[in-house]
């Protein structure tokens, strides 16, 4: 899949949120880099006011590869909720 498809499809998912009723105001940030490489970073305020970080480092050089991601999850006063990532800890 080209990282352009990638981030078409990815972005239609995540305006769901909105789509839906679920979010007050997204984020969407996408940097398309050299090499079929891009980089996306996404900020969902819920209605309730809780915030969803995204940041995933895609390559679609051969095929798509996430490289890195980080799901972030925090309620409205900043407490984390959840994280995942396939960070090295």
């Amino acid at each position: 899949m080209s990282v352009h498809k990638y981030l078409g499809l990815f972005r239609r998912e995540i305006e769901k949120l909105e789509d839906y009723g679920y979010a007050e105001s997204l984020e969407i940030r996408e940097e398309i880099r050299p090499n079929r490489q891009a980089n996306i970073k996404v900020k969902a305020v819920l209605i309730d006011r809780s915030v969803l970080h995204i940041r995933e480092y895609i390559d679609a050089k051969y095929g798509t590869k996430r490289l890195s991601y980080a799901y972030h999850y925090q309620d409205a006063d900043g407490n984390l909720i959840f994280r995942y990532d396939n960070a090295m800890h």
